[in-house]
Order: C-alpha cells, then sequence, then structure tokens
C-alpha cells in the first residue's frame, strides 16, 4: 500500500491513524496542519497520496482543498453497520522490515521538500536501543512535543508504546513553547523522559528553578548545536543527540556533564557506522575535520521519487567489508574506550522494559544488509581525542572572504561562550553593487530586555580576544529572538538585512544594526579622541576628498567622518586601493599605507596629509632657494658614508610590520645562538671582540622608526665603543633554573626605536675537576640579521678575539661590505629591465592564488595575534635519506630539498584538501658577492606553487621546476608582489618549509643544530675553544606552523615542527610529524605512486579509526516491524493507558481497535489502488504485500455512495456517522 497521509494535531486519534495506515500495509506521511497550502500540495504530489487522514472540521475547513480523498477520523463508529468491512476471510497485509514506514519531508537546498523514506527496519532499529539507553518501562510517561512531522515525534511515540509506557500530547504551545509554563506542566503530569529541540531545551536550561514535584529524569535534545550544559540545580541529565532525517532521528548521543561549555555530538549509537571522510572517501585521523558519513541499520531507504538525490546522497559504502562488532549484551549505545566526560546511560540500572521480549519472530540482521550504503550528509566534524564526534557545521556554511576559509559554525561557537549571548546566528553578507563579502551576526541577550546587557562594542572586543580579525563579524543586529521554523531550527531566511550606515538608535522595528571594526566603535559614534572639524578651506576640501574615496572603495554613502576606517568595513587590501585612488584623484603622491594605519579616520587622515603637504611644499621652497644644490641621486646611492639614514628593505618592513603586533610577535622574531664554551675564556676580551664585531657590521647598531610619511625607516645610530651603547653584553651570576633563564633572555623584547638589538649575556658554570665552562647566549632582532649573518660573525669574532690576545685593537684586512648598499640600491634594481621581468614572473605566478592554507588539524584556533609557541623535533636516518636523494637525483636535482618540500606539500594538501598549493619557501636571497658578505637580513620567502596530483615523481619534478624558476627571480620581495596584486603575505606564507643550510663548509651540518635547538654539534672558536649546542627549547613561533629541515653532522636529517600552540594542540603536531615520516618512507618505496593513494596513517591509526566507526549491534531484532511489537503490547496489557491528553485517555486496547478499523476502512476504500499509485514515486516500487480484490479507478473511489463507503472525495466534504469515535473511546 501506498503512502497515507495523515493531518492530525497531538492527541488520542493520531496515534491510532497512524498504527491503522501499517495495519493496512501502508506508509505514514505526517504533516503538519499549519503548512501553506502551496508546499502541502507540492508534498502531497510528490508523494502521489490518494488518501489522507485528517479531522472533520478540517476536512470541511481549512483542508477541504485536498486534491485527494479524505477520511475524518471521528466520523466512523466501529460498531457502525454500514461501515464498509473487508471480507470475512481477508487478512490484513503483513510488513516486512524493508517495506516503507514513514515518509518525512524536509527542507532541500533548493528550497522544495524532499521526502524521506524510512522503513520499519529502521524504525525498529532505532527503537530498540532506545529503550535499552534511556531505561523506558511501563511506568514511564513521555510527552509528545514534537510537531509531527518532525522525525523527533517518532522517538516520542513508538519507543514509548512498544514498552506499553504513556504518551502525553503537549497542549497548546502557550505551554509548549515557554519554559516556565512547560516544566510546570511536566511536573503536573509525571514526565520523566522528554525531547526538547535545542532552543527549547536551552531556554529550559536557563531557567532560575525547578518544581519541586518534577519526576524528570531525562531530557534529550537536538536539532541544532547545543552550546551549554545543564545547571548544577537541574534534577535531570541531559542528553545531547544529533542525527539527520534520512537516518532515523538520530546515530550519536553525548551525556553533557553539568556546567559544561558546547559538547560533543557524541559516539555512536549501537549499530550505527559513523565514517569521517575527506572529498575522495578516505578516513581523516583525529582532530581533523572531514564530512560525516553514516552507514548501518537507520540509514533510510533514500528521497521519495528522487532517484537521482538518492544516488547522490546515498552511496556504495567503501568499508562495507570491516565487520562490526556483534553486541553481546543486546542494544548498547557507548563502545569500549575512553569516555567523554564519564558518558554513560541516563539510567544505566534502569529496567530495560521486558515488555519488549514480547516479539511476534526475531529477525537476523547482517552488516551486508545494512552497512552497503552511507548517507553523505553535508556535516563537518572531526574525531576528538576522546572518542567522541565533534561539530563544527554545514559543509555548505564555510566561506571564504578576501582569501580566507571562514567557519561560521566556529565563530557561532565562540560567541556563545560569552555568559550574555543566549543565542547567535552568523552569515556572511554582500554588499550592494559590489563583490565584497562581510560577516553579519545576529544575536539575542539572555539578559531580558528591560536589563543593561552587553554592548555591540563590548562583545566584538571581547570576541577579539578570542578569534582572528578576519573572522570577527563587521555587522551585529541585536534581536529580542531568533526566528525559528516549525522544526525549532534558527529560521536563516527570515533574519533580516543589516542595515548599513545606521545607528543604534536608527534601527527599524526591534533590530538594532551596529557595523563594527578593529575596535569596535559604532556607525555615527564620535571617537572621545576624534580632532576637530577644520577650519581651514584647504583642509575641508581634502576631508571631502577623503570622504569620497573612502566611500568609493567601501561602497557605502554617508559615512561619518570621525570613525576608522578599519572600523567602517576596511580591511588591509583595501587601505592599498584607498591610497591609490588617493594619490590618483587627489594627486596625494606621498600618501602611503601607513599614513592610513596610523591616521584611520577621515578627519584624522585628511589633518595628516594637508600637514605633510605643507611640509612638501616647504622642502620645495627650500630646493629653489638653494639653487639647486642637492645632492645628486648617484650620490645619494654611493655607499660610502658610515652613519645617517637610509630606507629599509621590503623584507625588513615586513619584518616590522609584524613585529608592531605587540611584545610577543617582536619576541618571536629574536634569532638566539645558546650554547656552552668548552676551554678557556677571558670575558672582556670577549666583550671587546664584540665591540668589534658591532663596529665593524653597522647592522648591529642599527634601530627602525616609522616616519611618517613612509612607514618604517632605518637610520643607523653612532658607534660606541662603550658598554651599553650598541652592545648589550653583561656576565651574570647563574641562576638556579638556569634553563628558564636562558628562555626569558631568549625571548625577552627588543626595543627597535631605542636598540641596542644585540644582546650577549656570559655565565660561569659549575663543574668539577678544575675545568672551565661557561655558557654563551647570544641574541639578535631578526630584522638585524639571518642565519647567513652567523657564519659571518663566527668567524669575525673568532679572528677578533685572537687579535685581542695580543693588541689592544683589532684590524681588518679588507672592509665589510654593508647591508645599507643593499636596502639603498633595491629600489634602483627594482626599477631595472631585469627587475621589473622579474616582478611580471611574480605578478604573473601569483594572479589567481588559491586561497589561504587553512589546516583542519588547527584545534585551538581561537585568539587574536598570538604567538607563543612550541616544537616537535625529529630525526630521519642515514638510508632513508640517501633513497630520498637518489629519487631526487632521478628528477634533475642537485640536493634532498625538493624531495623534501614536496612530501611535505602532500602532507598539506591531503589535509587542507587542496589540490592547488602555495608554500613559503624562505631564501637567503644573496645574489651578489658583496651579499654574500655581508650582515643583515636578506632573506626573502619565495611562493613555491604546485599542483598535488600525479605521481610522487612528477610532483617532484614540478616543484623542483618551480624552485628553480623562484630562484632566478628571488631578489623581488613577497611584500612588493602581494601589495602589487592586493593579497595578504600572510596568506601565502602558511605551512612554511625552510630548509636551512649554511655557504661556509666549515660551519656546514653544525650550525643549524644550534638555531633547532639539536645537541651535541660543535663549532671552534680558535684553537683552544670550541662552541657545544645547547637545547632550550621554545616559547614563541613566528608562523602558525613551520617545518624545519637541515643536515646533522651525523648525517643524517633533523628536522623540526614549530607552531603556533594557541592555533595548534601538540597532539595534533605530533601526528603531522608522523605522518610526514610515514609520507618519506612510502615515496621512497614507490616513488612512481600517486600522490592521492599515499597512506598517511599506520596500521595503529586505522583500527582506531574503525573501531570508532563502528558501534555494536544487536544480533537479533525483536520483531519484523514496529506494528507487530505494538500488537503484541496491546494484546498482552489492553487496559493500560496508551495516551493521556486534554481531551481525555484511551487505553491500549482501545488504540487497537481503533487501529484496526482504520486499517479496514482503508482496505475496502480499496487500499491496493492506493499502493499502485504510490509506487510510481520510484522509491516505494518493492513496497508491503496488497489486499485482494480489484484495483478500483479514480473515478470509481469518488463517485461512491457515502452510504457504502467512509471516503470522502474533494467533491464530497461530508461527515458519516452516527456515533463519535471520540465517546466510543471514552
Amino acid at each position: 500500500m501506498g503512502p497515507v497521509a495523515v493531518l492530525l494535531d497531538r492527541g488520542l486519534f493520531m496515534v491510532a491513524a497512524l498504527l491503522g495506515a501499517w495495519r493496512a500495509g501502508g506508509a505514514c506521511m505526517p504533516l503538519d496542519l499549519r503548512t501553506p497550502r502551496p508546499r502541502l500540495e507540492q508534498m502531497l504530489g510528490d508523494a502521489k497520496v490518494r488518501v489522507a487522514i485528517t479531522t472533520a472540521s478540517s476536512a470541511t475547513g481549512p483542508l477541504s482543498w485536498l486534491p485527494c480523498a479524505v477520511l475524518a477520523v471521528e466520523d466512523y463508529d466501529a460498531m457502525h453497520p454500514e461501515t464498509p468491512r473487508p471480507p470475512a476471510d481477508a487478512q490484513l497485509p503483513p510488513l516486512g522490515p524493508e517495506d516503507p514506514a514513514y515518509i518525512l519531508f524536509t527542507s532541500g537546498s533548493t528550497g522544495m521538500p524532499k521526502g524521506v523514506v524510512l522503513t520499519h527496519a529502521n524504525l525498529l532499529s532505532y527503537s530498540g536501543w532506545h529503550v535499552a539507553y534511556y531505561g523506558l518501562g511501563p511506568e514511564d510517561r513521555v510527552p509528545h512535543v514534537a510537531g509531527l512531522s518532525f522525525d523527533a515525534s517518532m522517538a516520542e511515540l513508538w519507543p514509548t508504546l512498544s514498552v506499553g509506557a504513556c504518551v502525553l500530547p503537549a497542549p497548546d504551545d502557550d505551554v509548549r513553547l515557554l519554559p516556565e509554563a512547560l516544566c510546570r506542566w511536566y511536573a503536573e503530569s509525571g514526565a520523566t523522559v522528554t525531547f526538547l529541540t535545542t532552543q527549547l531545551a536551552e531556554a529550559v536550561l536557563l531557567e532560575p528553578s525547578y518544581p519541586r514535584s518534577l519526576k524528570l529524569r531525562t531530557l534529550f535534545t537536538g536539532g541544532d548545536k547545543l552550546h551549554f550544559g545543564p545547571p548544577a540545580h537541574a534534577p535531570f541529565k541531559l542528553v545531547n543527540i544529533y542525527g539527520p532525517t534520512e537516518c532515523t532521528v538520530n546515530v550519536t548521543m553525548c551525556m553533557v556533564p553539568p556546567g559544561s561549555g558546547p559538547p560533543p555530538i557524541g559516539e555512536p549509537v549501537a549499530g550505527s557506522q559513523l565514517y569521517v571522510l575527506d572529498p575522495q572517501m578516505r578516513p581523516q585521523p583525529v582532530g581533523i575535520f572531514g564530512e560525516l558519513f553514516i552507514g548501518g541499520p537507520q540509514v533510510g531507504a533514500g528521497y521519495l521519487g528522487r532517484p537521482d538525490l538518492t544516488a547522490e546522497r546515498f552511496v556504495q559504502n567503501p568499508f562495507a567489508n570491516i565487520p562490526a562488532p556483534p553486541s553481546e549484551c543486546g542494544p548498547t549505545l557507548w563502545p569500549s574506550g575512553p569516555n567523554w566526560e564519564g558518558r554513560a546511560g541516563p539510567d544505566p540500572g534502569a529496567k530495560a522494559g521486558a515488555s519488549c521480549g514480547a516479539a511476534v519472530r526475531s529477525l537476523e540482521l547482517s552488516s551486508a544488509q545494512h552497512g552497503a550504503r552511507l548517507y553523505r550528509t553535508g556535516d563537518l566534524v572531526r574525531w576528538t581525542e576522546h572518542g567522541a564526534i565533534d561539530f563544527l557545521g554545514r559543509a555548505d556554511c564555510q566561506v571564504k572572504i578576501r582569501g580566507q576559509r571562514i567557519e561560521l559554525g566556529e565563530i557561532e561557537a565562540t560567541l556563545l561562550k560569552h555568559e550574555a549571548v543566549r543565542e547567535c546566528v552568523v552569515l556572511c553578507r554582500q554588499l550592494p553593487n559590489l563583490s565584497d563579502k562581510y560577516l553579519a551576526c545576529y544575536w539575542s541577550s539572555e539578559k531580558d530586555t528591560t536589563s543593561k546587557g552587553p554592548s555591540d562594542p563590548d562583545l566584538v572586543a571581547w570576541l577579539r580576544t578570542e578569534l582572528p580579525d578576519y573572522m570577527v563579524p563587521k555587522v551585529m543586529v541585536k534581536l529580542p529572538r531568533l526566528p525559528v521554523n516549525a522544526n525549532g531550527k534558527v529560521d536563516r531566511k527570515a533574519l533580516p538585512e543589516p542595515l548599513l550606515g545606521a545607528s543604534a538608535g536608527q534601527g527599524a522595528g526591534a533590530e538594532e544594526a551596529l557595523l563594527l571594526g578593529s575596535r569596535g566603535a559604532a556607525w555615527g559614534s564620535e571617537e572621545e579622541a576624534s580632532p576637530r572639524a577644520p577650519d581651514c578651506p584647504e583642509t575641508q576640501r581634502l576631508e571631502a576628498g577623503l570622504q569620497a574615496a573612502f566611500e568609493a572603495v567601501l561602497g557605502r554613502a554617508a559615512l561619518p567622518v570621525a570613525v576608522s576606517f578599519f572600523d567602517l568595513g576596511g580591511h588591509s587590501l583595501s587601505v592599498g586601493q584607498l591610497v591609490n585612488r588617493l594619490r590618483r584623484d587627489l594627486d596625494l603622491q606621498w600618501a602611503t599605507l601607513g599614513d592610513v594605519y596610523a591616521a584611520p579616520s577621515i578627519r584624522a587622515l585628511a589633518l595628516r596629509l594637508r600637514a605633510e603637504q605643507k611640509l612638501q611644499l616647504q622642502k620645495q621652497a627650500e630646493k629653489s632657494s638653494s639653487g639647486g644644490k642637492q645632492q645628486s641621486e648617484s650620490e645619494q646611492d654611493e655607499p660610502s658614508s658610515p652613519s645617517g639614514s637610509y630606507p629599509a628593505s621590503f623584507q625588513q618592513t615586513a619584518l616590522y610590520g609584524m613585529a608592531q603586533l605587540g611584545p610577543e610577535a617582536s619576541s618571536a622574531l629574536n634569532l638566539a645562538f645558546c650554547c656552552h664554551v668548552r676551554g678557556h675564556l677571558d670575558v672582556p676580551r670577549l666583550r671587546r671582540a664584540f665591540s668589534a664585531l658591532s663596529l665593524r657590521h653597522d647592522a648591529l647598531r642599527s634601530t627602525f622608526t616609522a616616519r611618517a610619511s613612509s612607514g618604517p625607516g632605518q637610520p643607523q645610530l653612532e658607534c660606541e665603543v662603550q658598554e651599553g651603547d650598541c652592545l648589550d653584553f653583561s656576565q651574570v651570576e647563574a641562576p638556579a633554573d638556569l634553563a628558564e633563564w636562558l628562555l626569558d633572555q631568549q625571548y625577552e623584547a627588543f626595543d627597535l626605536l631605542q636598540g641596542p638589538l644585540c644582546r650577549v649575556r656570559v655565565l660561569a658554570e659549575e663543574t668539577g675537576g678544575g675545568k672551565e665552562a661557561w655558557v654563551l647566549h647570544w641574541t639578535l632582532h631578526h630584522i638585524s640579521a639571518d642565519l647567513w649573518s652567523y657564519n659571518i660573525f663566527l668567524d669575525d669574532l673568532a679572528a677578533a678575539y685572537a687579535q685581542l690576545g695580543s693588541s689592544q685593537e683589532v684590524s681588518w684586512p679588507i672592509p665589510a661590505p654593508q647591508y645599507r648598499d643593499y636596502a639603498r640600491g633595491e629600489a634602483a634594481w627594482l626599477a631595472s629591465e631585469q627587475g621589473q621581468s622579474s616582478l611580471k614572473y611574480w605578478l604573473e605566478k601569483l594572479q589567481h592564488a588559491p586561497p589561504a592554507l587553512e589546516l583542519p588539524a588547527a584545534e585551538h584556533k581561537r585568539g587574536r595575534a598570538s604567538f607563543k609557541g612550541s616544537k616537535v623535533d625529529f630525526q630521519l636516518d642515514k638510508e632513508l635519506l640517501g633513497q630520498l636523494k637518489e629519487i631526487s637525483r632521478r628528477c634533475g636535482a642537485a640536493s634532498a630539498h625538493p624531495v623534501l618540500l614536496a612530501a611535505w606539500m602532500v602532507l598539506l594538501s591531503r589535509h587542507a584538501q587542496e589540490e592547488d598549493l602555495c608554500v613559503g619557501a624562505p631564501m637567503a636571497c644573496r645574489t651578489t658577492a658583496e651579499s654574500e658578505a655581508a650582515v643583515g637580513y636578506f632573506v626573502n620567502p619565495l611562493c613555491i606553487r604546485a599542483s598535488v596530483s600525479g605521481s610522487f615523481e612528477q610532483l617532484v619534478k614540478q616543484v623542483a621546476l618551480d624552485v628553480r624558476q623562484s630562484l632566478q627571480h628571488q631578489r623581488v620581495p613577497l611584500a612588493l608582489a602581494c601589495e602589487r596584486l592586493g593579497l595578504e603575505e600572510r596568506r601565502l606564507l602558511q605551512g612554511m618549509f625552510v630548509f636551512q643550510t649554511c655557504p661556509m663548509e666549515a660551519y656546514e651540518a653544525k650550525l643549524p643544530s644550534f638555531f633547532m635547538g639539536f645537541e651535541g654539534a660543535e663549532l671552534p672558536l680558535g684553537p683552544d675553544r670550541r662552541l657545544e649546542s645547547l637545547d632550550l627549547g621554545q616559547r614563541h613561533a613566528q608562523f602558525d606552523l613551520a617545518l624545519m629541515l637541515a643536515n646533522s653532522p651525523g648525517g643524517h636529517l633533523i628536522g623540526s615542527f614549530q607552531y603556533n600552540s594557541q592555533t595548534y594542540g601538540r597532539e595534533a603536531v605530533l601526528r603531522l610529524q608522523a605522518q610526514y615520516q610515514r609520507i618519506l618512507k612510502a615515496v621512497a618505496a614507490e616513488p612512481w605512486a600517486e600522490v592521492g593513494q599515499v597512506q598517511l596513517f599506520g596500521a595503529e591509526d586505522l583500527r582506531l579509526i574503525q573501531q570508532r566507526s563502528l558501534s555494536p549491534w544487536p544480533r537479533e531484532l525483536p520483531a519484523q516491524s514496529l506494528p507487530q511489537l505494538m500488537v503484541a503490547q496491546c494484546e498482552t496489557n489492553p487496559s493500560a493507558v496508551a495516551v493521556v491528553g486534554p481531551d481525555g485517555t484511551c487505553t491500549f486496547g482501545e488504540v487497537l481497535r481503533c487501529a484496526e478499523l482504520l486499517g479496514e476502512v482503508l482496505l475496502a476504500a480499496g487500499g491496493e489502488f492506493l499502493g499502485a499509485g504510490a509506487a510510481e514515486g520510484g522509491v516505494l516500487g518493492g513496497g508491503g504485500s496488497r489486499s485482494p480484490g480489484e484495483s478500483p479507478s479514480p473515478q470509481n473511489l469518488t463517485a461512491r455512495s457515502p452510504d457504502t463507503c467512509a471516503w470522502h472525495s474533494p467533491a464530497q466534504p461530508q461527515h458519516y456517522g452516527q456515533r463519535s469515535a471520540v465517546a466510543a473511546l471514552s
């Protein structure tokens, strides 16, 4: 038989109508009476429904238009002689486990509802473990709160009735939707176990108190993300459930402890299979987000009449040959293993309901039956360290704004940690008439409307302490409550469009729309320290021009003049657009990015640029009055002057900008050289040697300041021999905790403005045997030098120390090349033909760069601009390194560098699920003999780009070629290319790859060990002294994630994963390190293998994933179908109360008699015809058995006499029957 539409409210007849449809061999299709007519028409048409069950008042009133036969449920009497009966020898059709039981319609991505077909096996499997987990028995009373068309209603009805417990239909919405009234009704009705949608459950959890007579022991909730646990005073336990309609209510559960934050969605229920997979259907390791796929006996049959959509969402299970572990004790929820916060069933000791054993017969289930297909949910989840599933959000809720991937669910989860936020939704909105996008947050306060809650700026200020800038919403819209749909979920389509430009007092209706930025200021609000309005006409005209430029770039009108550009929605990319517009439209050629950052409001920027304009005019007047006696460009470029200022290089400017993010950021740029000194050491002599070193290399005496006209600059300081001027050198007593003290020294921030930027500490060590032992700690800021520079330092330091043994001064054979010469010549080189050619190479290469690399392993991605870091060290043996070098040689490369980099790109590609990849690889960028002998920061990060596909050898060749080409153009600063293209440089520097090399043979394979923290390397410092590397550990990190590699003195490869500890957990990095080594071993053995087939997991990893993915299921189900259990229950306990509603009560015996009569009426009216019609839907083609007899035609059905049939056609909305079934049941 086909689908039977049921349009009834919660109450006495609803259960009988659903069971009656099953008794006639049909499938139930419950529909909400409040559904708009067009949507109802579409659902009825999609399912080819020929009969609907509703009330008489609905049949003649709001549902009189129904395009099918209508059965008015109360308009018949079981004893009425005219009620049509089936033949005496007719049997109600048996139902098999694969027959359709339910059709539930859910919203589709196109806006068209789609019907989900669930079988009796699905429903029976769900009911079995539900009864066992919640300990349901005949004494329980379970409210029916969910809407009939919501799959949670199945959880409230059938497990409850199958064990002889009582269903309590909820009263009207005044009780059902008001937390206080709902709790009071729970207490009055004696409810023991209940379901609530997430939003309603959270409202109940926020109740300050609960009735003393409340008997509720378990509240289970689902439908949306749960944001907090129960309060300590809650007398019930809280269970968080998750599951799509396509998989029968829920497939995961999690007991939520009191006072906890956002919980995971739990572990798989009995029999379910959960797989977290990447786009290639490969399992994701612990901690890495992927799409959730569900298998097992609860996976539905598919979509009604939609074979294309069914094939797309219900896919073949590639893991079907993995057997599920059988349950020895019937249905259970939690497999053995670690639990999250002590998860266990709500009442493990509760009786599971002995009446479950009243089965008609048992059905053996096999993994082959229920494991052949997987349902792909489209939800992003990950396995946690404790074996639970952590839910992030919909895969289609991931957005990209200015190249940054953003998970909207992550922002929502963070906002809900704030004590004042009750509920929130974050959406990606489009600016009017522009392609730019922004984040809008809709939120409501936990406090009532009369209380003073947090302001939007306060909330955003707090949010900026939890998330990076690009994840902070630009628009905040406060609402009294967020709109919800019929299923109790937030209705995102009903959220209002933000009123951009309105201040808090100008919002429409109840909403308050505020546009916020870096400091959380609101539109229309004046900053306390905002400059006064200009009084001179020139500045006023400039301000008007700036306002026009701001509005053109930001795409908005009537902008306030005293609010920051960034508070108005500007970002780092649009700053460049603004400056270009100022230079082009207003002829402000001296305007720079630094000006906008220093004075970001229209008014402040106008005053600043006007002052600069006056200065420019004054300089031109002075130049004219002096007769043009100014230094020529050639004289400016001459490198003879040892003092004065010179422009910073692009590389230094980039570091300077990073250092301005705060002391922690600047400390992350410290370059420390720490070692033991073995042998005699003359400390005063060492001090003079360092002074001579400082005198020889002016980079050590440089400080940095930001000039108003051009941003960062690097004026040179005078060199003085006295201590404390350009060199911070001291001998100190060894502290009690030497290691911690040395770390403090390593990360003590430098003052780039005042200097000095070179710090040396010498400590005497306590040793036995009278031998001298010292610790030398030497720290520079990276802006002054790079690793290459230390090769020069060590040679010069050894020479100076040796000379000072017999002389008071140090004489150098030749003067050292200076970094200032390189910095001064940078602009001229970039303007040359060669420079322009190289710049063109990078602009073309990065023109369509892939989005920022986001690794899902970033477990703790919160906090803003944090540089706290740590590292994980490892080594590769000589044999493996030799194999990798051989692969590199076959691919035409001279070293293992491209092989190691290609393997790194494979790892990043697999985790980020991106094929087109950009990886930052710093290069020495010393392209001349002079630069090779100079001290300074020459390093330029190159962007190595490759398509991670094909065989590994093909990838190595691709990487090697890209590296060679990049090296030919390495003098072009990456920062310059990014500025020209409007890219954020840091976007291209995720997952850095650093291969440390040294140019001097004496230091090769030794010096990197000092900087990477590997002990055991030695360097000479004269004939009687040697330096031994010392491992200090790591507190800070320049990048979120960087792989550092170098050759070691022993001939093997040393490596270090350096990571931001607020972005990555140590366990996640340890897994990355293990996977990187696994990739290297795999490609060494089979370099011809496809990179997509390289296995990231070891045997133990795969075993753990399989163990977590498969939950035990019962060997047998207690019946063929749920109606069999219901019949057995009704026959065993006919006088037990089944339903208690506002209109009265009914027993199990009365429910069965009413359901059987409905089934008989359906059969007598032509159930076989109805089933044939529904079979055209596609999914129901193999439905249940048919009743005997000829199928009547639609014309015959419509024309039947009311005296012979209880059916009503749309043309005959009449009522028949002399007695009310309500009276009969009463």
